[in-house]
Formats: structure tokens, C-alpha cells, sequence
């Protein structure tokens, strides 16, 4: 730089290097806009193929200027971005963020004064830049946990999962509502309901007190779905009802009400959600693609067949990335099988969905698979086969109840008319 301003006098020299600091600072502006915009766009909009290319610029910026803080930033909203459309990518982004972020937290003394840009919004602390850099790394290892578990692989996610709440009893309280997120997903795919009941309670009331509606919006989806799970659909579709009430959640509520639409088999309301969830393509998502079976027997149902098996078509290639979605296109093309008729076909992938949920562990899944089976041997009048499916399917239901202690939760999980019918054949 200094044979730029060689033979100059000192005043010009002092402008040459104004100039400098200025186009400095304004590349660091730029850089916080990129990051702030892509992140901006792909949270409120969800429109992965145009956010994705900002989140990529903000990154390639940030990592330019040396900005770790930004990097962190660009980081999470890629792993956001790639988690919502199941992309592997995911992983590595989330797992590079919270590298960068720990860096940032420990050498906190040479660091920039302030917070990273963004996080004061989308948080709401005023506290140090350690708590900041913290904060990111909380957000990082929730979106890891996430990853590992659409990925089938619960034990790891519910860890990561345990490590964010851990780190995050060092910050404000409401920040520990973005690891309750992580755990209570990971919890309830082992089949841990009490407790992912109990988190998501905890973190609805948290975000209640604090009066942040995003952070209540999302917690109550967490609670819908730990309803879901025990079967109690009146207020699972409560929850939800709430979190659309409060403007969250958007064109996935259909995916939500089309689930707990087709678990009470009310199928005319189910298809309306459903074409309206495949129409924004939203089955896809990782944390609702497990529920894509119900989704593709909501559109037969309601005579649109063509639509069914564009989503099992569209869904074919997701599963080959991992076991769970493989599960889940498995039970979907079973659905599919079953409806044209061709009962042998989805015996044999039911069976094979159920060999993969065995490896993968989410017993509310296999319970479910099992009854499935069951109920397609009855029809062909297959009684013994029918029977062991059935008998394998309640001792999975035994298995989940015995772990929640609260009796009436118990009773109630018991007593669900899903539930009933399937001990029933025992």
C-alpha cells in the first residue's frame, strides 16, 4: 500500500489512507447486509433456490474480510437452508459453525466490542460478545442435532442436543429455549414421550413469559407434535391452531393439520391440507417428511392420484441419502401399492420400512408400520401373519407406555382410539 502514497505530502497521504479505511469499512457494511439479507430472506420467504445463492455470497464475503462472526452467520443460514430440503450439506455447515463460533467465544478479550449483527434481532441480548458467539454456537449445535436426527440417527442428535442446553445455562434463560427444540425432537424419536412432553411445555411457558413470539410460535409446534405423539390430537391441533394464530409456522400447518386430519380419519379435511402442502412442496421438509405416508392416503383418498405419486416421485431420490427418508418413501409407495390394489407389494415394503425403523429406533413409527402390516394380512385373510404383526406392534405400545410414569398421561396414550385398536387384536 505505501507505494501508492510515495512522494506525496502528508495531507494527501492522510486521504489516501481515509479512502482505504473508508472502502474497508463499506466492504465490511456490504459484507453485514449480504449476511443479514440472506439470512433475512431465507427465514422469512423459505425460498431456498434464490436465498441460497446470497447465504453462498455472504459467506465467500465474510471469509474474505476475516470475519469469523460473519462466517458463523452465512454459516447457519446455509445449514438452515440445505436442512429445510434434506441436502447433507447441512452437516458440515453446522458442524464448521460451531467450530468458528467456540473460536470466537474463547478468544473473546480480542474481539470485536460489539454483538454479531444479526444476533441481537433474532435473539434479543444486550449482553457481552462472548454471550453472542455463544448464542451461535447454541444455534449451531441445534441445527446438528436436527441433522442427526433426520439423518437416523437420534442417540447422537438428542447429545449434540444436550450439549447446547448445557452451554446455554450460561446465557438469558429464553436462550435455552433453542436447544429445548433439539432435545424434545430427539427425545420423542427415541420414544421418551413424558419428557419431550415436559420440555416442550417448558419451553411454550418460557417463551410465554418473555413475550417472543417467534420463539413461542415454534415451541408450540414442538408441543403439537409431543401431542401427536401420545396421540392426543385435540391438543396437538390446539397447539398448532395457536402457532398459526401467531403467524408461525406458515404453509407447513398444512402438513401439521393434514397429519392429525388423517390420524382422526376425517379424510375430506386431510386432502385439502394435503394439496395445499404438496402444492408448496412443504412434505419434503425433513422434520415432516416422516409423515408423507398420510399426506399420500389423504390425495387418493380424495381422488387425486396423479398428485400421490408426484410426491412419492418427487420423494424417490431423497431416499437414497439416508434410512430415515428411505423409511418414509418406503411407507408412502406402500400406501400407494395398497391403493392399486397390489396388496403382496406393500406387505414387502411395509416389512422392509419396519427392518429399518428396527435400526433406526423411532418406536412411533414402528408401532404403526407393525399395525399397518396387520391390517393388510386381515384383508387377505392371512390371520396368523396378521396376528404377529399385530403382536409385535402392541408390544411396542407396551414399551412406549412403560416409560411415561404420569398415569393419566399414560392412560391417555393407552385409551387413544389408534392405540385401543391395536391392543385390541391382542
Amino acid at each position: 500500500m505505501f507505494w501508492v502514497v510515495r512522494g506525496v505530502d502528508k495531507g494527501a497521504k492522510r486521504l489516501v489512507f481515509a479512502g482505504v479505511a473508508e472502502q474497508a469499512a463499506l466492504a465490511e457494511a456490504l459484507a453485514e447486509t449480504e449476511c443479514n439479507l440472506a439470512n433475512v430472506r431465507a427465514f422469512w420467504t423459505r425460498d431456498v433456490e434464490r436465498s441460497r445463492p446470497l447465504a453462498e455470497k455472504a459467506l465467500a464475503s465474510a471469509r474474505d474480510l476475516d470475519r469469523p462472526d460473519l462466517v458463523v452467520q452465512a454459516l447457519i443460514t446455509l445449514t438452515r437452508l440445505e436442512n429445510w430440503t434434506g441436502r447433507l450439506a447441512a452437516a458440515a455447515y453446522a458442524e464448521e459453525g460451531t467450530k468458528v463460533s467456540r473460536e470466537l467465544a474463547e478468544h473473546a478479550a480480542a474481539a470485536r466490542t460489539g454483538l454479531p449483527s444479526i444476533l441481537t434481532g433474532v435473539t434479543g441480548l444486550s449482553a457481552s460478545w462472548r454471550a453472542g458467539t455463544k448464542a451461535l454456537e447454541i444455534e449451531c449445535l441445534v441445527y446438528l442435532a436436527h441433522v442427526r436426527i433426520y439423518q437416523g440417527r437420534p442417540q447422537e442428535g438428542i447429545a449434540i442436543a444436550h450439549e447446547a442446553r448445557a452451554i446455554s445455562g450460561e446465557l438469558p434463560e429464553h436462550i435455552e429455549t433453542m436447544s429445548l427444540w433439539a432435545l424434545g425432537m430427539g427425545l420423542q424419536e427415541a420414544g421418551e414421550y413424558e419428557e419431550a412432553l415436559a420440555l416442550a411445555r417448558r419451553g411454550t411457558e418460557r417463551a410465554r413469559e418473555v413475550r417472543d413470539v417467534y420463539l413461542l410460535g415454534a415451541n408450540l409446534g414442538r408441543l403439537g407434535e409431543a401431542y401427536e405423539a401420545l396421540q392426543n390430537l385435540k391438543e396437538a391441533r390446539a397447539a398448532y391452531e395457536e402457532a398459526v394464530e401467531r403467524g408461525h409456522y406458515g404453509p407447513y400447518s398444512n402438513v401439521r393439520f393434514c397429519v392429525v386430519d388423517a390420524l382422526s380419519e376425517n379424510w375430506e379435511d386431510a386432502n385439502t391440507h394435503a394439496r395445499r402442502a404438496h402444492d408448496a412442496g412443504t412434505f419434503s421438509n425433513p422434520q415432516l417428511s416422516v409423515h408423507l405416508h398420510h399426506g399420500v392416503e389423504a390425495l387418493l383418498r380424495g381422488g387425486d392420484e396423479d398428485l400421490a405419486r408426484e410426491e412419492v416421485r418427487r420423494f424417490a431420490e431423497r431416499a437414497r441419502a439416508n434410512d430415515r427418508d428411505r423409511m418414509s418413501y418406503l411407507r408412502a409407495l406402500a400406501v400407494l401399492s395398497e391403493w392399486e390394489g397390489d396388496t403382496k407389494s406393500a406387505i414387502v415394503q411395509l416389512h422392509e420400512a419396519d427392518a429399518l425403523g428396527e435400526e433406526i429406533g423411532p418406536p412411533s413409527e414402528l408401532w404403526q408400520i407393525r399395525s399397518r402390516i396387520g391390517e393388510i394380512y386381515e384383508r387377505r385373510g392371512e390371520t396368523d401373519e396378521a396376528q404377529k404383526a399385530f403382536s409385535r406392534a402392541a408390544q411396542t405400545l407396551r414399551d412406549l407406555a412403560a416409560k411415561i410414569g404420569d398415569e393419566e398421561l399414560r392412560e391417555g396414550f393407552l385409551t387413544a382410539p389408534r392405540v385401543r385398536r391395536v391392543l385390541g387384536h391382542n
